[in-house]
C-alpha cells in the first residue's frame, strides 16, 4: 500500500483532515524552525525595498554639499550625520544598498549562469572537454578573488559598473562550474536520462529537458550563497579605489578616502555603511542556507 503524504490537522468538527504537503506550507515551516533563516530573508526583503524606493527613502540629495554642515554628528535633521563634505550619510548609505544589489545580482546571475552552462556542457560530455576544462577551472580558483577581480579591472583599464560587474562575474563563475558539473554528471546516469537517450533524444533535449530543470535547485542555492561573497568583493574593490567612482556612493567606498582618517572625530562615517554592508552580507548567508535546507529533498520531508 503507498504511503500517505501530507500533514494531519484537525477541522472544525474535530475531524482529522489530511492536508497535501505544498511548497509553501514546508517553506513555511522551515522558515519557522530555523529563525535565523527567517531573520536573514527580512533583512533582504528590507535592503532590497530600501534600494528600490531609495529616492523616496533618501531626504537628501546624496551629492548635495553643505560645507556649514561638515562631521555633524547623528541627530534628527541628519540621522547618520554627514560626511567631512557635509553630504547626508544615510542617504547615501541608501543609494549605497542599490549599487551593492545591483552589481551583486548582476554579477552572481552573470557568473553562476555562464558557469551553470559550462557545468552542463563539461559533467554531460565528460571526456576531452570536461578534463581540458576542469584543469582551466582549477587554475582559476588558485587565484585569490579580489586578486582576480583587480587584475581584470586593471587589465580592462576602465572603471564602471559594467567592468565591476564582468569582474566579479569571473571571480563566481568558478564556483558555477563546479557545482553544476557534479549535479550533471550524477543526473547523467538517472534511468530516466538513460530512457530519453534510448528513445533516441539528442543530445541538447537531454540537456534542457531533463539535467538542466533538475539542476535548478543547486543552482539557486549557490547563487543564493554567492551574493554576500559578490558584495564583499564589489566593497573591497570600492575600498581599494578600483570599484564604483565618486560621487556615486557605495558601502565599500564610504569605508575608503578620507573618510577613514576621521575614525575618533566622526566615527559614524564608517560605522553606519560598515553595519548596512555587515547585515546585508549576514542576511544573505542566513537566508541561503534556509533555501538550501528548503530545496533539499531530504530535508523537505521532514
Amino acid at each position: 500500500m503507498a504511503e500517505s503524504t501530507g500533514i494531519l490537522e484537525m477541522d472544525n468538527a474535530g475531524n482529522a483532515v489530511r492536508r497535501k504537503r505544498t511548497f509553501a506550507r514546508a517553506t513555511w515551516r522551515h522558515l519557522r524552525a530555523k529563525p535565523l533563516g527567517a531573520l536573514g530573508l527580512l533583512v533582504v526583503l528590507l535592503v532590497a525595498a530600501v534600494a528600490i524606493f531609495a529616492d523616496i527613502i533618501a531626504p537628501f540629495d546624496y551629492q548635495a554639499q553643505k560645507y556649514d554642515a561638515v562631521r555633524v554628528a547623528p541627530g534628527a535633521t541628519h540621522l547618520f550625520g554627514t560626511d567631512e563634505f557635509g553630504r547626508d550619510v544615510f542617504s547615501r548609505v541608501v543609494h549605497g544598498a542599490r549599487i551593492s544589489l545591483l552589481v551583486g545580482f548582476a554579477s552572481v546571475l552573470l557568473g553562476t549562469g555562464a558557469g551553470a552552462l559550462l557545468g552542463l556542457i563539461s559533467g554531460y560530455f565528460m571526456g576531452y572537454i570536461d578534463s581540458g576544462l576542469q584543469r582551466i577551472i582549477d587554475m582559476w580558483m588558485a587565484l585569490p578573488d579580489l586578486i582576480l577581480a583587480l587584475a581584470i579591472v586593471a587589465a580592462l583599464g576602465e572603471q564602471s559598473t559594467q567592468i565591476l560587474i564582468i569582474a566579479i562575474a569571473a571571480t563566481i563563475l568558478p564556483r558555477g562550474v563546479r557545482v553544476i558539473r557534479a549535479s550533471t554528471i550524477s543526473l547523467r546516469e538517472s534511468d530516466y536520462v538513460l530512457s530519453a537517450r534510448a528513445i533516441g533524444a539528442s543530445d541538447r533535449r537531454v540537456i534542457l529537458r531533463h539535467i538542466a530543470p533538475n539542476s535548478m535547485a543547486p543552482f539557486l542555492i549557490i547563487m543564493s550563497s554567492m551574493f554576500g561573497t559578490a558584495i564583499l568583493t564589489e566593497a573591497g574593490l570600492s575600498f581599494l579605489g578600483l570599484g564604483i567612482e565618486p560621487p556615486t556612493p557605495s558601502w565599500g567606498g564610504m569605508l575608503t578616502g578620507q573618510a577613514a582618517q576621521f575614525l575618533r572625530t566622526a566615527p559614524w562615517m564608517l560605522i553606519f555603511p560598515g553595519v548596512a554592508l555587515s547585515l546585508t552580507v549576514l542576511g544573505f548567508a542566513f537566508a541561503g542556507d534556509a533555501l538550501r535546507d528548503i530545496l533539499d529533498p531530504r530535508q523537505r520531508g521532514r
